[in-house]
């Protein structure tokens, strides 16, 4: 059986219901105000339930806002795209200004820095609008051990210590004459 305009007019009001519709909603709704969506009598539950499984109406409403998302998703990645366009453009117009300045700089004037400083913020800006890192960061490896006074600890907790670490105690490391 192919689905007629009445069965659309119900999937769309249920689509339209948003992301908290129920079918139990869809059925007030149709029983309420019938004569809005085209209906004489409005539907039974049993009869919209039907439509549901019939016409996949769960199955068509995940597609179209999958879709919806998607859509979504490829605006939001546009609008990304051209704000990272404007921030490297604006990055290096902000560079040419500085080296501009800094040329023009006489030996006596007493203020580059404020050209460097437009020089570095421009090359910064235009590194975060391609997506680079702005500043550099070094991760070192090991283990970093505070520093603990051990004097206050007794022979058993060092020997206790040494074993929880894997360690040896002091006398198990000798060198045994043979």
């Amino acid at each position: 059986m192919s689905e007629s305009s009445r069965h659309r007019v119900a999937f769309h009001a249920y689509f339209y219901l948003g992301p908290n519709r129920t079918l139990e909603e869809l059925h007030g709704l149709l029983r309420r105000e019938p004569r809005q969506f085209g209906f004489a009598r409005p539907p039974s539950w049993r009869t919209i339930e039907r439509w549901s499984a019939r016409y996949d109406w769960q199955d068509r409403i995940a597609d179209l806002e999958a879709e919806a998302r998607k859509r979504d998703s490829e605006e939001q990645l546009d609008e990304l795209r051209q704000m990272n366009d404007r921030h490297a453009k604006e990055g290096r117009a902000l560079q040419q200004k500085a080296i501009q300045r800094l040329h023009a700089l006489s030996e006596n004037e007493l203020a580059p820095e404020t050209a460097v400083r437009a020089l570095v913020e421009g090359i910064k800006l235009e590194r975060l609008a391609a997506g680079e890192a702005t500043d550099r960061t070094a991760i070192e490896g090991g283990i970093h051990v505070a520093q603990v006074n051990l004097s206050s600890f007794s022979e058993d907790e060092l020997r206790q210590l040494a074993g929880l670490t894997g360690g040896r105690p002091r006398e198990a490391r000798r060198r045994r004459p043979t």
